[in-house]
C-alpha cells in the first residue's frame, strides 16, 4: 500500500466508485466529511517528531484537494505521549526504543478502534518495529522502507542517501 492509497476512494463490493463520484459534494450533517465510506481513512501514529507528523499530515490534504474540492478528508492522528527523557535518550544515545514500543501498540490500537482503515507511521527511527507492530494491528500498516525503496526505484536510483537519528543509522533498516 501506498501514500496514494489515502486518497483513493474505497471501491463497494462491487468494484464501483461511481457512487462516490456522484456524491462527492454532498455534506452528511451526521459526518463531517463526505469521504466517510468513500474514501479510506488514515490513522497516523504521531508525535515522534511533532515536525514530521504535522508534514506527512499537510501532504495528505494536499494531495487529498487535488483530487476532492468538496472537503477536507477525515484523517485520524494519534499524538504518541513520548516522555522528553526518553526521546532524547533514544535520538542522542540510541537507547531505550523497547521502551516506546507500547507506546506505539497503544496508538495503533486507539486509531484502529476510531475508524482508521490503515496505519502510517511517519518516523524512521521507530520503523524497527514495523513487522512487530503489524503483527499486533488488525489493519495494514504502511511500510516506510518499502515506499522509500519503491519511489527510489521508480526513479532509477540505485543508491539513496539517509538522513536520520543515530539509531536509525545504527539500526541497518536501510541497508540492503
Amino acid at each position: 500500500m501506498s501514500i496514494e492509497a489515502v486518497i483513493q476512494p474505497k471501491r463497494r463490493r462491487d468494484g464501483d466508485t461511481s457512487l462516490c463520484r456522484r456524491f462527492e459534494h454532498v455534506l452528511d450533517p451526521k459526518e463531517k466529511s463526505p469521504y466517510r465510506g468513500f474514501m479510506n481513512t488514515p490513522g497516523i501514529i504521531g508525535g515522534l517528531g511533532p515536525a514530521t507528523t504535522a508534514e506527512f499530515y499537510l501532504e495528505l490534504i494536499r494531495r487529498a484537494r487535488r483530487r476532492y474540492s468538496s472537503a477536507y478528508p477525515r484523517i485520524l492522528v494519534y499524538s504518541v505521549p513520548v516522555p522528553f527523557d526518553l526521546e532524547q535518550e533514544i535520538v542522542l544515545y540510541g537507547r531505550g526504543m523497547e521502551r516506546i514500543y507500547p507506546l506505539l501498540e497503544e496508538a495503533a490500537g486507539n486509531l484502529q478502534a476510531s475508524g482508521a482503515d490503515f496505519l502510517a507511521l511517519p518516523c524512521n527511527t521507530v520503523h524497527q518495529f514495523h513487522g512487530r507492530l503489524q503483527g499486533a494491528c488488525t489493519v495494514p500498516l504502511l511500510n516506510l522502507l518499502d515506499i522509500t525503496a519503491a519511489r527510489c526505484a521508480s526513479y532509477g536510483f540505485e543508491q539513496a542517501a539517509v538522513l536520520g537519528t543515530r539509531r536509525t543509522l545504527e539500526s541497518g533498516l536501510y541497508t540492503p
